[in-house]
């Protein structure tokens, strides 16, 4: 997804695929009658299609301080002298690894799940049949000029490998900052772990002209271990700053949108039943 080398082929293949994209989600509004429901269920979608973006973005901008970030991260491990420190790294990475397994466990899951939401109607025709086949709705608006219940497998086909690609983009930098804070916690751990371990030296059968050497020796790697994660984290956020900021704002908007959506319906709904009663 983020190559270290951006070539001009994969500069232009990038280009064409967001504006192919952008094409079908505003393509709609030119071809259809929008009223405020309309607009505000697009905008929603088109909100959660620069999530996924912005996701994607924050990575492939960014390759080469990943690709500092990576090594920094293998260097880590070779300097881990003994068990202890292997330990401590295997410990803090447990909970990053379960949690990649589960969600790219769960991504297929719920794609599947709402696979067999849309195909519903195909589903209860082939079960228990009627005589005329039941309307097949589909719920994104993507525009390809073709007829929506006789190329249904196409619109949802589509749908389904917008979301697979859109979920997995936004996996990816979800996975690799959990396991990335989780790398860094176990540093800024390994290096109070020397400083504590400087208290123990005096219990040792050594000469105290050894014994400061080996106090020495283990505050100065606690101290170089300490200001070397310190610049990774700030460079790491750095980087990243500049693309989850907006990603915040998108994120309220497209939530507000939802909860109005929501709030419109629940009123309606009751309109209705209040109607029916009188």
């Amino acid at each position: 997804l983020w190559p270290y080398q951006k070539g001009f082929i994969c500069r232009m293949q990038a280009v064409f695929v967001f504006s192919a994209c952008w094409q079908y989600i505003f393509s709609a509004f030119l071809t259809t009658t929008c009223n405020m429901d309309c607009i505000l269920k697009r905008f929603s979608y088109i909100c959660l299609s620069f999530v996924f973006i912005l996701c994607y973005c924050s990575l492939y901008f960014n390759s080469e301080v990943i690709k500092q970030l990576l090594k920094h991260v293998q260097l880590d491990w070779k300097m881990s002298e003994n068990s202890d420190t292997i330990k401590v790294f295997e410990e803090y990475l447990s909970l990053s690894f379960v949690f990649t397994l589960f969600v790219i466990m769960i991504v297929p899951m719920s794609l599947f799940v709402v696979m067999s939401v849309k195909c519903k109607p195909v589903i209860l025709d082939a079960i228990i049949p009627l005589n005329v086949s039941r309307p097949r709705k589909i719920e994104t608006d993507y525009e390809f000029f073709l007829d929506k219940q006789e190329y249904f497998f196409l619109y949802i086909i589509q749908e389904v490998l917008a979301m697979s690609i859109g979920f997995f983009s936004a996996l990816i930098p979800g996975t690799f900052s959990v396991t990335l804070i989780r790398h860094f916690c176990a540093t800024y751990k390994i290096a109070s772990c020397l400083i504590q371990n400087t208290a123990i030296v005096h219990t040792l059968q050594i000469l105290v002209t050894q014994e400061m050497q080996f106090m020495h020796r283990r505050i100065c790697l606690s101290i170089y271990i300490h200001r070397r994660t310190f610049t990774c984290v700030k460079s790491y956020m750095h980087s990243v700053d500049l693309w989850y900021s907006p990603l915040l704002l998108i994120c309220v908007l497209s939530l507000s949108c939802l909860l109005f959506r929501l709030l419109t319906t629940a009123v309606s709904y009751f309109t209705v039943l209040h109607t029916m009663h009188l």
